[in-house]
């Protein structure tokens, strides 16, 4: 009976040393070793043949695991055949989640098993297990982004633009802006480039994240000790700004027509 992790590593690689130099190795009459939880495996471990094993949960489902040869390497089925396959990593290297047959066509194939963002696509954990995000192609077929289950934004399928999560249903405390124009002013829009990478042959536009934080501080966070722009915020103030002129425009419009009037 298997006692602990490393004894189970020891005995895969004894069998891939066996199998490697052209001997059989077969390993029968009962369980290899029984889980706490009570998961059991059985079956012949084979290299060149299949199923090399047979994983049986407690409520009698079945996987199977098999090694191959060629294009198929190693895959784990839920059947017999791997027409019923889950994971598959091939010879060359590439992993397919629950894709079928064929092969993955990345580095890393996925396909989903639903459309639920809690669900389903791939799901990422902070380590305190608190949060997670979670990324999808949704009923809708647009990438969906997620954030503990909860839809923040989704880019479209049709144009790939960016849609972020804007329902009135969603928020609170909500005020108007007040005046913009003046502070619009006093923004410095420049052009760099990025000390990581100063040989590429173009500029960036854009801001400087301090420069903007004395005018706007909504607009700038801090993470890892590095500033951060909301460059999206500009869109918001760039039509109140454009507001605010119109109502000047119209006020003026309004006095030259006083002007011009016969006396």
């Amino acid at each position: 009976m298997m006692t602990n992790s490393l004894e189970k590593i020891l005995l895969f690689l004894f069998i891939m040393c066996v199998q490697g130099h052209g001997q059989n190795l077969d390993v029968e009459g009962g369980a290899l070793f029984r889980m706490p939880t009570g998961y059991l495996v059985t079956g012949t471990p084979r290299i060149n043949e299949g199923p090399a094993w047979q994983f049986y949960t407690p409520d009698g489902s079945r996987w199977d695991a098999y090694a191959a040869i060629g294009n198929l390497g190693m895959v784990f089925t839920d059947s017999q055949t791997p027409v019923g396959q889950r994971f598959r990593i091939t010879a060359n290297g590439t992993v397919a989640v629950n894709k079928g047959l064929g092969g993955a066509k990345g580095g890393l194939h996925i396909k989903q098993f639903d459309y639920q963002p809690d669900a389903d696509g791939i799901f990422l954990e902070h380590p305190s297990g608190g949060n997670s995000w979670n990324t999808l192609i949704d009923i809708l077929f647009d990438y969906q982004f997620s954030f503990d289950g909860n839809t923040r934004a989704y880019i479209s399928h049709i144009d790939g633009s960016h849609h972020a999560v804007s329902d009135r249903r969603l928020k609170q405390d909500i005020h108007s802006i007040s005046s913009v124009l003046p502070a619009v002013r006093r923004l410095n829009p420049v052009t760099y480039k990025f000390k990581s990478n100063p040989s590429v042959d173009f500029n960036s536009w854009g801001f400087i994240a301090q420069e903007v934080e004395e005018i706007f501080p909504d607009f700038v966070q801090e993470k890892e000790g590095l500033k951060t722009l909301a460059y999206d915020n500009f869109a918001v103030v760039a039509i109140k700004a454009i507001q605010e002129q119109q109502e000047e425009i119209e006020e003026l419009k309004k006095r030259i027509d006083q002007l011009e009037k016969p006396k």
